[in-house]
């Protein structure tokens, strides 16, 4: 479907605090994208390197919003979001750069299925453009206890694109480098939850979106290119608290209250668990970061006056949905959650982290009754591919750890 003339005018919003030269960067790049109808909007968060006066200097046509205080990615969102035009927002990092024709594909999407309420690009790394984004390159998923999973990262490695996410998919959370949104559903939920901040909010309005029973999608013929972690360091104590914290608020907003006493103490025994883990490796910036989220958890709980938490209502009112729709039809359950009958994502478990050698046959047959018992994948038809490469792996680990050939063993013993 191609989009019919006149352009829907898409509001580019752009929440921004110092480093002005990568700001520079990103909106020379949007000078050279095709599309024809779009305003940009940046949402300066009191930077203090004179990053306003530089904007309105060589960026005049740009309307600048100047926030008194740094109201963080959520915050600077929702401002921007009052003084846009267009009939969908572009929510977007300051550290990208685009395609050319990056944005027609979104829209087109938007404007052909009423039913998408989000649609993200393929994000990929600004510096090594054959991998992708840390921070969700194709969306993600999320288990029953607000873990997220991204599409393009096992663990803590990115994956190399190799066109294994190249096709239009649904997705539980769009990423919030680049995420194109219906204005109409953006302002129905309730924009942005500011108590975020950063990191998480935009998994958290997908939800929202979700409940209200919109779709969220990943268009991967749109690419942006990402720097990531420019504003706030990768591996600071800041991000670390922010991202425990927001999943720990965001059970607690968008479960009901009797869901929410079922799994928040099963969500903070595994944080327990991260802390002691941390603790084994000497990191005390996560440590403290783990503690601290946890007791702002009890205050806010226990102080509502201070931050609010509890379950949001749900469409029409009700309560919130019981699980994350994608628990149902794209992951493996408990405790840790994340679609392991994904053919790539094995291929990337066995070779990058040794999943299937011998001393890991114990736990290879695990994972693979994990993806019998669920068979249901985020990826469509690349659930027989992993079914064959699991059992092709676990033959040959066997045979290797009890010393038989492998044409005496045969795939059916496995089950």
């Amino acid at each position: 479907m191609k989009i019919s003339k006149p352009y829907p005018l898409v509001s580019i919003i752009i929440p921004h605090w110092n480093n002005y030269p990568i700001l520079e960067e990103c909106l020379e790049s949007l000078k050279n994208i095709s599309y024809q109808n779009c305003e940009i909007i940046v949402t300066d968060n009191a930077s203090a390197d004179g990053s306003s006066d530089k904007i309105k200097q060589h960026f005049p046509e740009i309307n600048l919003v100047e926030n008194k205080t740094n109201e963080g990615f959520a915050g600077g969102c929702n401002r921007g979001a009052t003084q846009a035009n267009g009939k969908y927002l572009l929510f977007l990092n300051n550290d990208t750069t685009h395609a050319h024709n990056w944005i027609e594909p979104l829209v087109t999407q938007l404007e052909q299925d009423k039913s998408i309420a989000a649609v993200q690009p393929k994000i990929l790394n600004y510096f090594q453009q054959n991998l992708f984004d840390y921070a969700g390159g194709c969306g993600g998923h999320m288990d029953i206890l607000c873990y997220p999973f991204a599409r393009g990262r096992i663990f803590f490695k990115q994956e190399i694109d190799t066109g294994q996410y190249n096709k239009v998919n649904n997705i539980f959370w769009a990423s919030g480098t680049a995420i194109m949104v219906r204005k109409n559903l953006f302002e129905k939920v309730g924009r942005f939850d500011k108590t975020f901040f950063a990191h998480m909010e935009e998994i958290d309005l997908c939800w929202r979106f979700h409940m209200l029973g919109y779709g969220v999608l990943v268009e991967p013929s749109s690419k942006v290119y990402h720097k990531n972690a420019v504003t706030l360091p990768m591996y600071s104590q800041k991000k670390y608290y922010l991202n425990h914290r927001n999943s720990l608020y965001m059970l607690c907003s968008n479960y009901s209250i009797p869901l929410t006493i079922y799994f928040l103490p099963l969500r903070i025994a595994l944080d327990i668990i991260a802390f002691f883990y941390a603790m084994s490796k000497l990191d005390w910036k996560h440590m403290t970061a783990i503690v601290m989220a946890v007791f702002w958890l009890i205050s806010a709980t226990t102080c509502p006056m201070l931050t609010p938490v509890g379950p949001r209502a749900g469409p029409n009112g009700g309560a919130a949905v019981a699980f994350p729709p994608s628990i149902n039809d794209s992951t493996v359950c408990f405790p840790i959650v994340f679609p392991l009958n994904n053919y790539n994502l094995c291929v990337t478990l066995a070779t990058n982290y040794g999943l299937f050698k011998n001393h890991s046959v114990f736990l290879a047959i695990i994972f693979y009754i994990l993806a019998l018992y669920h068979p249901a994948t985020t990826e469509g038809d690349n659930y027989n591919k992993a079914d064959i490469f699991i059992k092709s792996q676990i033959k040959k680990l066997t045979c290797n750890c009890f010393k038989f050939s492998e044409e005496s063993y045969t795939l059916n013993s496995v089950h």
